[in-house]
């Protein structure tokens, strides 16, 4: 009979206990839950966040209620790479060059129109100027005969951007196995930026040159297209002279 009370005394602790350990168990939890419903309910509501998606920046909203995400419709995109406008492009400094290819039409007969190309390699020492040097190749169709400038050149941009107006000076001296003599061309036109060191231009020019015939003697006369010239005269050539040009 004794066994029998002390095993109910044990059993009947023993339940005690488990139901004090469950409740306390209970009660942590709700605390636990009490205090994460305390903490959520001061948290925002949405995240404001910008996405990138490709050259734009997107705003977006993120609900954390239900973890959803959403374009926000009002918000106002902003670039991500802004890339300039050609006309606001600004001039590279450093090494430079231009080919130009070009044709001259002569105020003194059509045996003096001539196509040309030159190249100029130099350095841009500020944006708005250029300073170098080069040498062309001239053809004249009616005469067959081939001239070579060689020259200084100097450019100087109205503007430090991509679409600027310039002005332009070559001179130096032209060469061929006919004539020799000063060269002199000066021009005007518009430079259409590519990028900060790459560009294309259109211009319209005046060139002057002096054209001083010569032989193996030096004392015969030599008959230049339609024009007869004695050895040591000099005759002065006249063009308007359009060209196109590639900036590099």
């Amino acid at each position: 009979m004794k066994k029998q009370i002390l095993t109910l005394t044990l059993m009947f602790t023993a339940s005690l206990v488990a139901n004090a350990q469950y409740s306390t168990g209970v009660a942590q939890l709700k605390n636990e839950h009490l205090a994460f419903a305390t903490s959520a309910e001061t948290m925002p509501t949405s995240l404001s966040y910008a996405q990138s998606t490709g050259r734009t920046t997107q705003p977006y909203t993120a609900n954390t209620n239900n973890a959803t995400f959403k374009a926000n419709p009002s918000a106002k995109e902003t670039p991500a790479a802004y890339a300039a406008p050609a006309s606001e492009l600004q001039i590279a400094r450093g090494f430079k060059g231009f080919v130009e290819p070009s044709y001259s039409l002569s105020f003194d007969g059509n045996e003096y129109n001539r196509f040309g190309f030159t190249v100029s390699l130099g350095s841009q020492i500020f944006p708005k100027l250029f300073v170098g040097g080069g040498i062309g190749l001239e053809y004249y169709p009616d005469t067959e005969l081939n001239s070579f400038p060689i020259f200084a050149d100097v450019r100087f941009n109205f503007k430090n951007k991509g679409i600027t107006p310039f002005i332009g000076m070559k001179v130096g001296y032209v060469i061929s196995k006919d004539f020799y003599g000063l060269y002199f061309n000066p021009s005007f036109g518009y430079r259409f930026g590519l990028t900060k060191k790459l560009a294309l231009h259109a211009a319209v020019g005046y060139v002057m040159q002096t054209m001083n015939s010569f032989d193996d003697n030096n004392n015969v006369k030599y008959n230049f297209g339609s024009v007869y010239i004695s050895a040591n005269d000099i005759e002065i050539n006249s063009c308007i002279k359009l060209q196109v040009g590639f900036e590099f």
